[in-house]
């Protein structure tokens, strides 16, 4: 149903409708960390998810909250609840006072459970131009998303799906939720996020198909030519593996046949 409204765990108790104070550094400085997670009958890639959680967290020098263990009980909790067999699952740890103190953040954790069908199907993409992102931020899921959102909006509104984002020297980062990886010249290409872009779970998946069928992968600077490449896919938790059909209204060429060995070889990894 349209209107309907989900539970939610937060902090101890299973709601429809969660608070947060106002005053708390989440809503004044969108202060905190996140996890969205694809469930079809399981959690896919459970672990590495609360891994880099919990990096986070640290990152942003915030307490682990108490019930951080019982986070898969939790879920399927609400799985059952919210009568879900395919959902999309957010976890989140915000600051539940303001972050502008010593010591170490006390934190709320949020946990939501909603209706997601994954589908695969091409995408256009319309590029902009961004500014380079702090390393610190990058390398974790911030809640501070406003810059993505954006960009994105702004992609909609102009009758595309996804916006690619560039860093000052016109050099690909990655889209607003999603890793990409190009080809061109018979050869695969994903930009290197050592200093910026946030580096993916399923993009280190994906690398590890790439390397299991010995298909070489350059991860390198990967400059924006509107027709340099022949094919380009993203990937994130929730889509999984989507091609591009084309970026910037300049259409992709032709899928390679290696596409659909990786593709293969990444849904057996994706457990």
């Amino acid at each position: 149903m349209k209107n309907q409204v989900y539970w939610n765990w937060m902090d101890g108790d299973y709601t429809k409708s969660p608070t947060i104070s106002t005053l708390s550094s989440s809503v004044l400085h969108g202060y905190g960390v996140f996890e969205t997670l694809y469930y079809n009958n399981n959690i896919r890639l459970f672990e590495a998810h609360l891994k880099r959680l919990k990096n986070g967290m640290f990152s942003y020098e915030m307490e682990v909250p108490n019930a951080f263990p019982e986070i898969p009980y939790i879920i399927n909790d609400l799985i059952e609840r919210n009568n879900l067999k395919e959902a999309r699952i957010r976890i989140s740890v915000i600051a539940r006072e303001s972050a502008l103190s010593t010591g170490k953040i006390p934190s709320s954790l949020i946990i939501s459970a909603l209706p997601y069908h994954r589908e695969s199907f091409s995408r256009s993409l319309k590029t902009t131009l961004s500014k380079e992102t702090s390393p610190t931020l990058s390398l974790n899921k911030s809640t501070s998303y406003a810059g993505y959102i954006l960009a994105k909006r702004k992609a909609f509104s102009s009758g595309y799906d996804d916006a690619l984002f560039l860093d000052q020297e016109g050099r690909i980062i990655e889209c607003t939720s999603a890793n990409i990886f190009l080809f061109k010249d018979n050869k695969w290409y994903t930009p290197d996020l050592s200093n910026k872009g946030l580096s993916g779970i399923q993009r280190r998946i994906v690398l590890d198909a790439m390397n299991n069928l010995n298909i070489p992968i350059y991860i390198t600077s990967c400059a924006f030519n509107e027709d340099a490449y022949s094919f380009a896919f993203i990937t994130n938790s929730l889509i999984g593996l989507q091609e591009i059909k084309s970026i910037n209204g300049v259409q992709m060429s032709a899928t390679p046949s290696s596409f659909a060995k990786i593709k293969r070889e990444w849904s057996k990894l994706e457990i």
